[in-house]
Formats: structure tokens, C-alpha cells, sequence
């Protein structure tokens, strides 16, 4: 380590206070203040306390979340009352205070690590002695490193803010592309049906354009179809093998997260689940029930095990993208909760998937639908791809600036 820094326990420069419970409303009542938990940290105060008797926090403090799946969670920006579930950390050395949050901020992976409880998992009780600061002993080189890292949150927050309004975006679109479709001759959204009720007609769908047609999965498709159950073995490399558990949120698969089976067995499961390019994969098992992703030409050949199914669509009555996206909108999740059979691990058979409805415009209206979610899609995926570049910028800072190994001069 650098002879210009400090290791020292984390008990040498901060005392912690545990919150408390405290008369608590769920309303703005005077000479109350917010209320400093979990919800509140994610950006939503849904609770005001009684600040007499209890710990307060200013935006100065630090918080860290002690009790809970997310223990050693940190939080800066505060001010309420600090909640039962969270410590209060107050500097007491010789110790920046926005150094030390970006600090603890960078270790919540090793804190997490160390928490006990059989049941609900807490920060260990000596945090104090086991859990070691280093820091520069230069105050104003540790104010520099925090102002680095408060420029690359801030980068963060603003690619999320966009990501998050991107989405909100497409399920305005999705919810008027799915009830008005887009008029082949105007290439504009129809009107409202109680502006114009001529143009719709009532389906087991409800209201819908006159020129669609309802569908069963198995008329619009040429085959649904998953592998074998089985037990995989799984080795350090060879083809990708695909769960549920391998789609992120926005419903993308994480190859670099995969699981790899031998050729052979791809091979013999190949038979049965042929994927190619313009399948969906359909996740049917499990708490991921529901996902679906497009096969892309960008992507490793690779199998699936048997909590997803394929389905290649027929292309004559329905367009793969066009497909995914309805999968994906409530029209066909809700036709998923019903259908499910959730004793034990949810479960979707593959007559259900068979049968569930689907809207059928015109090919040509398809593809404006698909085109106007595509153009929506790539935005997004774009400020997705921009958020992991800069997270990555900032994983590589903490190694480099919060140990030493890089030079910072204030």
C-alpha cells in the first residue's frame, strides 16, 4: 500500500447509532419528518416519524442499512429520522465523509459477505474491528477522490433517469399499438374507439380493430416445443445452456452468466429444440416465468434447459418481433397468470402456451407496430449499454483510486 495512506478499523474513525422504533404516520404531519428506510432510500417516503426520543440524520450523514436481505447498504443525502433497520454513521477521525461513503459504497459485495443470522441476516455485530478503512492521510486528495466519484454517480443517475423514461415511453406505445394498431393507409394509431366505434369490432380480447383477427398460439406458429428434463453437468466451458435465471430484467439473456453442458448434449437436445435464427425463447418454469427473448443472428449457438421453450412462429401469419413484444404486454401476461399452475414451482404446460390468444393484424400492419417498438427498443437498449460502461468506469476507479494503486493529487 501507499506509505501516504492509512489502514485503520473502521471502529477508530466512526461511531454508530442504531435507529429506533418511533411513533410513526403515513401521512406529512406537522413537526414530523420523514422517515429514513428502505422505501425512502429507493426514492419513495411513504412514512413521517416522531423525531423525540428517536436518531435524526442530516444530509451530511451516513446511513447503512444493518438488518435485511441488502445489509451494508449504504445511503448519503438524508434527512429524518433514521429507521430501526439502519445504523447512523457519524466521523469521529480524521476522515472525509463523502470519501468515506464511496468507500463503504465499494466494499457492500465484502460486507455482504460477512452478515449473520439464520434468519433475517444482519451486519456483524464487530463491523467495528474486522472492517478496515484505508485512506490517504492528504484530507484534500480525499475530498479530490470523492468529487470523481460524485461526477461518475451523477453520470449514472442521469443514464437511469433516461432508462426509466424510455420505458415509460414504450408502455404508452405498447398500450396504444395493442388497442388502436396503426391505419395501413394514414401509417397513423387509429382513432379511439368511443371516437370512432365503427372502426372495432368485439373479440374474447375485447374491442379491437375490424381488420384483426384472434388467434391461438398454434395457428400462428409452426412449433412450441421444449427439451427433456434432465440433470445437467456442467463444465468450465462449451455451449451456453439457458434458465430462467439467465434474463436480466429488461428480459435480455446474460451469456457471461451462462452455465456450459458438452457438445454432445446440446447436440442431443438440438434435436428436439432446433433453435434458430427468429425463434423466441419462452421462459415456462419458475419465479422467471413469462420472459421471452428473439434468437439473433449476434448470438452463440446455444440450448436450453427445460424451464424455457422454443417457439418458431409462422411467418406467413405473424412476425417474430411482433410476437415477442405481445408476449411481453399485459394482453398476454394476464392470460399467463390465470393459466399458470402455481402449486409448488409455477408451471406453464405447453397446451396452455398452445392456447393462448393472440391479436392478428394485416402482416404490413405487424410490421409497423414492430418497427415503431423497435425504434423505442434501441433507444433503450443504447442508455442500457451506456449505464454498464459507465459502472464499470466507476468498478475500475474503486480498485484503482480507493487502495492507492493511482496517484490522485489534490
Amino acid at each position: 500500500m501507499n506509505k501516504n495512506w492509512i489502514e485503520e478499523p473502521i471502529g477508530k474513525l466512526v461511531d454508530f447509532k442504531k435507529g429506533k422504533i418511533s411513533e410513526q404516520v403515513d401521512f406529512n404531519k406537522d413537526n414530523f419528518l420523514p422517515l429514513i428506510n428502505t422505501e425512502a432510500v429507493g426514492g419513495n417516503t411513504l412514512t413521517w416519524a416522531n423525531p423525540i426520543g428517536s436518531i435524526t440524520c442530516k444530509e451530511d450523514d451516513i446511513l447503512m442499512l444493518w438488518d435485511g436481505e441488502r445489509s451494508g447498504l449504504v445511503a448519503l443525502g438524508f434527512n429524518g429520522v433514521v429507521g430501526s433497520t439502519f445504523s447512523k454513521l457519524t466521523v469521529k477521525g480524521e476522515i472525509n465523509n463523502e470519501y468515506l461513503y464511496h468507500y463503504l459504497d465499494s466494499k457492500f459485495p465484502w460486507i455482504q459477505n460477512q452478515r449473520t443470522g439464520t434468519g433475517v441476516p444482519h451486519v456483524p455485530k464487530d463491523l467495528y474491528k474486522i472492517f478496515k478503512i484505508k485512506y490517504p492521510n492528504n484530507i484534500e486528495i480525499q475530498k479530490k477522490i470523492a468529487e470523481i466519484f460524485d461526477t461518475i454517480d451523477k453520470v449514472i443517475r442521469i443514464t437511469e433517469v433516461s432508462i426509466n423514461k424510455y420505458k415509460i415511453i414504450k408502455k404508452g406505445i405498447v398500450q396504444d399499438l395493442f388497442s388502436k394498431g396503426i391505419d395501413i393507409k394514414t401509417r397513423l394509431l387509429r382513432p379511439k374507439y368511443k371516437d370512432a366505434p365503427e372502426l372495432y369490432k368485439e373479440s374474447i380480447l375485447g374491442m379491437i380493430p375490424v381488420e384483426w383477427e384472434i388467434e391461438n398460439f398454434e395457428n400462428v406458429t409452426l412449433k412450441i416445443t421444449d427439451r427433456d428434463h434432465f440433470t445437467p453437468t456442467y463444465y468450465d466451458d462449451g455451449i451456453p445452456i439457458i434458465s430462467p435465471k439467465d434474463f436480466d430484467k429488461n428480459e435480455k439473456i446474460r451469456f457471461e452468466k451462462c452455465k456450459y453442458i458438452s457438445l454432445k448434449a446440446h447436440l442431443k437436445n438440438r434435436k428436439k429444440t432446433d433453435l434458430k435464427n427468429g425463434d423466441l425463447v419462452f421462459t415456462r418454469i419458475g419465479a422467471g416465468l413469462g420472459k421471452v427473448c428473439l434468437v439473433e443472428p449476434w448470438m452463440p449457438e446455444f440450448s436450453i434447459l427445460h424451464s424455457a421453450s422454443m417457439i418458431r412462429v409462422n411467418e406467413d401469419k405473424i412476425l417474430p418481433a411482433f410476437l415477442m413484444e405481445y408476449i411481453k404486454s399485459n394482453h398476454l401476461q394476464k392470460q399467463i397468470k390465470i393459466e399458470v399452475q402455481s402449486i409448488g414451482v409455477p408451471d406453464l404446460g405447453l397446451d396452455k402456451i398452445k392456447s393462448f390468444k393472440v391479436f392478428k393484424p394485416s402482416l404490413k400492419e405487424q410490421k409497423l407496430m414492430s418497427d415503431k417498438l423497435t425504434s423505442i427498443n434501441k433507444l433503450i437498449e443504447q442508455e442500457l449499454k451506456n449505464l454498464e460502461k459507465h459502472q464499470n468506469i466507476k468498478k475500475g476507479l474503486m480498485q484503482d483510486l480507493l487502495n492507492g494503486k493511482v496517484e490522485v493529487k489534490a
